[in-house]
């Protein structure tokens, strides 16, 4: 059974994204399912480490500090191109 992110591997989680570790590579890492990490990058677990990681990012790395992007939480934009929808709607005149 994978077990649960603590605060400390969610600080670590943190400083991950921010020096562009994969994703994968931080869920192989902490053997955790990819969803755990984006609970922890969503704030719904251990929403304090943000703060935490960003304290120990600075003082660690100020070098990177100017190309790093600190936001919380970004929503991916998902595009659709119209009628790409329609390609998987079951039409019984299809058949």
């Amino acid at each position: 059974m994978r077990r649960q992110l603590t605060f400390d591997d969610a600080v670590v989680v943190w400083i991950g994204r921010w020096l562009g570790v994969p994703t994968r590579r931080l869920a192989r890492r902490f053997d955790v399912d990819s969803r755990r990490l984006y609970e922890v990058w969503m704030l719904r677990r251990h929403p304090q480490s943000f703060a935490e990681a960003k304290r120990i990012y600075r003082a660690l790395f100020p070098q990177r500090l100017a190309d790093t992007d600190f936001a919380e939480h970004r929503q991916r934009r998902r595009w659709s191109i119209p009628g790409q929808l329609d390609l998987f709607e079951d039409n019984a005149d299809d058949h």
